[in-house]
């Protein structure tokens, strides 16, 4: 193979690269909070999530995508107030909306910097706090929002 097929080739392949990077640094550019994260929940249920595979939440209606809520042991205001503290901790997390039984987060990435949307429900019903955490672009995450909500519970279950 000659030195100038190989130089098109590596050019093709750094300009594919080129392309992708930038494809993806527009999505996260473009991604907009979906309509409906914007209203505080009036019941006790959070949206379902969509077919695709990037959501996870305790109410969800298809198992592959159901994940516990947070066990509350005591008070659902003073849980709430503890997962807000846990929340202000994370550097790459922003909260939009807070009520007393209802939290909104964004938690965006380092890279690309995609927002994944986190909601927090508290119901002193049962007492639990419901949540639901969602990609806004793309069709599989790879696990990274069931993975985040395992490691806030860690930090839930972990502080007093």
């Amino acid at each position: 193979m000659s030195i100038r097929v190989y130089a098109w080739g590596l050019a093709a392949a750094a300009l594919v690269g080129l392309t992708i990077i930038v494809v993806l640094l527009l999505l996260a550019k473009w991604s907009r909070r979906p309509q409906p994260l914007r209203r505080i929940p009036t019941s006790h249920r959070l949206a379902d999530c969509s077919p695709s595979p990037n959501c996870v939440c305790s109410q969800a209606t298809r198992d592959a995508q159901t994940i516990a809520p947070f066990a509350v042991s005591g008070d659902v205001a003073t849980a709430m107030q503890k997962m807000i503290g846990i929340i202000e901790s994370l550097p790459q997390a922003t909260i939009t909306t807070r009520d007393k039984t209802y939290l909104h987060v964004e938690f965006r990435s380092t890279v690309f910097g995609f927002v994944d949307d986190v909601e927090f429900l508290a119901d002193p019903s049962i007492p639990v706090i419901h949540v639901r955490s969602a990609s806004r672009v793309g069709y599989s995450d790879g696990g990274a929002n069931r993975q985040r909500i395992d490691r806030l519970r860690k930090l839930y279950e972990s502080s007093p």
